[in-house]
């Protein structure tokens, strides 16, 4: 019934390392030409399925998933960045003649 110690700070700490350390990988995988890029579209496209279908009543009480309402801006920004994305690799694919960069991936 009472724990020795509070795990809201712990979890808190462990989801900012989370996202710290994530960020820093897509940064890393720049170094070679669409290797950020391509799984940042896989992980974009299926973030935006799922989004879809969450949003969509029908599709929400077929898959038994919650309901969201106000999903789908967040599916057109998704379809925006898969977009953005697309645009970027067809210029960085070799020979590379735009390098994405630590601001890029960062945002990633």
């Amino acid at each position: 019934k009472h724990p020795l110690f509070d795990m809201e700070i712990f979890a808190i700490a462990f989801w900012i390392l989370v996202l710290i350390s994530s960020s820093n990988a897509v940064n890393l995988t720049d170094g070679l030409d669409g290797l950020a890029t391509v799984p940042s579209i896989f992980s974009l496209s299926t973030l935006g399925i799922f989004l879809y279908l969450s949003g969509n009543l029908n599709y929400s009480e077929y898959l038994l998933l919650p309901k969201i309402q106000g999903l789908g801006e967040v599916v057109i920004i998704c379809a925006a960045l898969i977009g953005a994305l697309m645009g970027f690799l067809w210029y960085n694919c070799y020979p590379a003649q735009v390098f994405m960069g630590d601001s890029g991936s960062l945002a990633l």
